[in-house]
């Protein structure tokens, strides 16, 4: 039995920190929380209605010995002592004052705990009435603890398997939101079944608009991007567009508010002398400057879709959830707390997207130390205790960065945001300046005419009987977006004009494709040309030299390429399809012939893994030094095999290619498409960067097949210095082996393979 410290807390100090929750879900959440700070990289939560029992399971470090010895003091993290506040990813712990394990006594009356370290293993029963019982016991050799609360409260149980419940505990962390944070895989099962997660935000909601955000207390910068993926159909404001898309605006919020809103101006250059254009209307009255002493750094991300479209937003939840160190605050998982203020939008901008169910994202505070923020997070666990500190922050967010977004969006969605050269004029007499305002006399903002019946924005003319925005004209009834008239169904990109009863002469629904660099597509595909056009009775042309075998078109060259198609029987009147070949970006600093592209990845390649010395051997002259190309060669091979033994918890032997087997035995199993893996999108993406599934396991199987014979080539060219590989077969493994495989690491590590 483990001697444990003397000063623990009473019977009625744990009853009542306890009652103090928040939620069940805190609970859970607090746990979750403990071994997301231990380095875990996956938690399991299993609720069995059945046996009343709850348990929260991660595969962390595990308790260390001082945390055992004072396992039972209220408010003290043992983890945060001596000045120690992040973990092994140099973040801040999100355990908050020691209450995790004091929590779970709102759940149930009994607490089990096994947990292992890398020396020891120890055993915890604890009643709540009781000074927990501490055993040492035998080592299995695998780190991490599990936690059962046992005799559960009923009431709280039922509560906690409520459907809205089970939904917020999907965000209990901003996995959903970002994919690329350190935070450990979350699972729930109940009854021992595993429930299915929500798929990421970007796999969930094709969004119309992304307003990304961060603010650094230390420099008190603001960094702000609002990015619309519509394009616009006019040439001069889809140039505008993808200026403000492709450009941060740095706020230094030390200046005056007059100031600021300068840069502001100055950054976005909107024309306001137009009829109809709206000015950008700031909601703050105070001087930012003067609030924000108590402001933690923070950072943050909206996205917004809106039309027909938007029901998806449903299936993921709408809102804006607040965060702490990347996990969330409970009263800020109720989709219906309206902490933005999104709902009076509709009152005072018309014409805005920022409709409160059209809106989700998340604002996380980050490096956020309670122990010195001004802000204080309430014990309960559900939001934050009343003060000025807490008004400044929630000022600052919603009437300055939020409606900055709103303001923005308004403009753009106004007859003219772009630059003219004559602008002296200033408004029209008459005209609305602010886009605060409300609809223009006789419609909510109908532009140069047209009957607008049920719509929002309608420009231009054109019948749009039950469309949100109809431009230019045509009929587009049950559409979300006409675009140069006609129906959208089935289309990717470019919509062409009008598909009347004439809609069987067209034999294209779109005007321009892109394809990523070494992707494959299918001339025919039926999302661009109509049903009916086959290579039997439609002929193309292209217009230069590109690989096109069996109707398939090879990406293998970045640029534009044209393809004209015509009717076989009607040659004069032809079609034409814009093919834009991207480039391909290399993600590492030098250029050289080696590591450098390969014919097996689509798309650009990711080369973080692979070790520096690679870059060092794509400066050398292989054709007069294919010996020492070789040796490198096998350094980075080496070197990318260890790397993902370490990553993966693979056991390491002094055999290259069993390790090499090993790795890839992995790969074939984390791949494996089934049906209920949260990480199935993820992916299904991965195999498309391969050319498909087929392609990227029949590649593993090879590389794992050959693993023998590329060790022996390479350890005989170490021990027996004679360069018998040649140019080629240096250049091959170097393009086609290690780059592919490098990228495979680092995609596969991103996307949380």
């Amino acid at each position: 039995m483990v001697n444990v410290n003397s000063e623990f807390a009473a019977v009625e100090d744990i009853i009542k920190l306890a009652a103090s929750v928040k939620s069940p879900l805190v609970s859970i959440a607090e746990l979750v929380k403990n071994g997301a700070d231990a380095g875990a990289k996956e938690v399991i939560v299993d609720i069995s209605k059945e046996q009343m029992k709850i348990s929260v399971k991660d595969n962390g470090k595990g308790f260390s010995d001082n945390d055992i010895q004072y396992l039972h003091r209220i408010y003290y993290s043992n983890k945060k002592r001596n000045g120690n506040l992040t973990n092994d990813h140099n973040e801040f712990f999100a355990g908050s004052k020691g209450l995790g394990l004091f929590s779970a006594f709102f759940l149930g009356d009994e607490i089990e705990i096994i947990t292992e370290n890398s020396n020891f293993s120890y055993s915890v029963k604890w009643f709540r009435d009781a000074i927990p019982i501490i055993e040492e016991i035998s080592t299995t050799g695998e780190t991490g603890t599990k936690i059962t609360i046992h005799k559960l409260n009923k009431k709280r149980l039922n509560h906690l398997l409520k459907e809205k419940e089970m939904k917020k505990f999907q965000f209990v962390s901003l996995g959903l939101y970002n994919s690329k944070s350190n935070l450990p895989e979350i699972k729930l099962l109940i009854d021992g079944q595993e429930v299915e997660n929500l798929s990421e935000i970007k796999n969930v909601v094709n969004h119309k608009i992304k307003v990304n955000f961060s603010y650094d207390k230390t420099t008190r910068k603001l960094n702000f991007q609002y990015v619309a993926f519509k394009e616009e159909v006019d040439p001069e404001r889809e140039k505008k567009r993808k200026k403000i898309n492709g450009e941060n605006l740095i706020l230094d919020l030390t200046k005056s508010n007059e100031t600021i809103y300068d840069c502001i101006q100055e950054h976005y250059r909107f024309d306001y002398s137009n009829r109809g254009a709206k000015k950008l209307n700031y909601q703050i009255d105070e001087e930012i400057n003067q609030i924000i002493d108590s402001w933690p750094s923070f950072e943050g991300e909206y996205w917004i879709e809106e039309g027909p479209k938007a029901d998806k937003v449903k299936e993921f939840g709408f809102g804006v959830k607040l965060y702490v160190n990347k996990y969330a605050l409970y009263d800020y998982l109720n989709s219906e707390f309206d902490w933005l203020g999104l709902s009076n939008i509709s009152d005072n901008y018309v014409s805005s997207a920022f409709k409160l169910r059209n809106v989700l994202g998340y604002v996380n505070f980050v490096d956020f130390d309670e122990n010195t923020e001004e802000i204080e997070i309430s014990d309960e666990r559900g939001g934050f205790l009343e003060s000025t500190a807490l008004e400044n922050i929630m000022l600052g967010i919603r009437n300055f960065i939020t409606y900055l977004a709103i303001n923005i969006n308004v403009v753009m969605r106004s007859s003219n945001f772009t630059e003219q050269e004559n602008t002296s004029g200033g408004p029209e007499e008459g005209s609305e300046e602010v886009a605060s305002g409300g609809p223009e006399e006789g419609s909510k903002e109908g532009t140069s005419g047209g009957s607008e019946e049920g719509s929002e924005e309608g420009i231009s003319g054109g019948s749009e009987e039950g469309s949100e925005e109809g431009t230019s004209g045509g009929s587009e009834e049950g559409s979300e977006e006409g675009t140069s008239g006609g129906s959208e169904e089935g289309t990717e990109e470019g919509i062409l004009g009008d598909q009347g009863e004439n809609s069987e002469e067209k034999i294209l629904k779109q005007k321009q494709k892109t394809l990523k660099y070494g992707q494959t597509w299918n001339i025919y595909d039926s999302k661009v040309v109509h049903d009916g056009v086959t290579p039997k009775n439609t002929l193309y042309t292209v217009s230069k030299a590109c690989n096109i075998n069996n109707h398939i078109f090879e990406a293998d060259e970045p640029g534009k390429f044209v393809i004209s198609y015509f009717r076989a029987l009607e040659r004069s009147r032809k079609e034409e399809l814009s093919i834009i070949v991207a480039k391909r970006k290399k993600v590492h600093k030098k250029k050289g012939e080696i590591f450098n592209d390969t014919d097996v990845v689509v798309g650009d390649l990711y080369l973080d893994e692979l070790h520096s010395i690679a870059m060092e051997v794509a400066n050398i002259d292989y054709k007069c030094y294919p010996l020492l190309s070789a040796i490198s060669l096998r350094v980075v091979l080496e070197d990318l095999v260890k790397k993902e033994c370490r990553y993966t918890g693979l056991m390491l032997t002094g055999n290259l290619a069993e390790n090499f087997e090993n790795v890839m035995d992995s790969f074939i199993d984390r791949i494996e498409i089934r049906r209920n893996d949260p990480k199935k999108t993820d992916i299904e993406e991965l195999h498309k960067e391969f050319r498909g599934r087929d392609a990227l396991k029949n590649l593993l199987n090879h590389w794992k097949d050959n693993a023998k014979s590329t060790s022996n080539t390479f350890n005989y060219v170490t021990h027996n210095p004679v360069p018998i590989l040649n140019v080629e077969e240096i250049y091959n493994f170097a393009n086609n082996i290690l780059v592919p495989f490098g990228h495979l690491i680092s995609s596969a590590k991103e996307k949380g393979i």
